[in-house]
């Protein structure tokens, strides 16, 4: 067995590892509901030893492609958010500044009218 934080081999009934001294925490089995809705990336197997934690193909090109996944707003509120914000703004842009407008210049023609007295 290897250890978790070190890699470095161990026996199976040691709880502590003899080269890190850390200790290993049980692993968890996720259930059919959380197996079913995993979207990350499921390693099966053990690193190359010599690897240092890489993994390289010796492909012809030499140009590498890193691809990072980020996920805002993993549930449903993500959307209701965006689209609550979205009517805020449409309010104010369709409603609220054209009122804005209407009463400076009401303002404007009111106190240019009583200003000529």
């Amino acid at each position: 067995m290897r250890c978790y934080y070190c890699g470095a081999e161990k026996d199976t009934i040691e709880e502590q590892c003899p080269h890190c001294g850390r200790k290993e925490t049980e692993v968890q089995i996720l259930s059919r509901e959380e197996r079913e809705g995993f979207q990350g990336v499921t390693i099966e197997g053990e690193p190359d030893p010599g690897s240092n934690g890489y993994q390289e193909d010796n492909n012809s090109g030499g140009n590498r492609i890193y691809v990072r996944h980020i996920q805002f707003g993993s549930n449903r509120t993500g959307f209701w958010t965006r689209l609550l914000i979205g009517a805020i703004l449409a309010g104010i842009i369709l409603i609220a500044l054209p009122l804005a407008v209407f009463l400076a210049v009401a303002g404007s023609l009111i106190w240019f009218l009583f200003r000529r007295r």
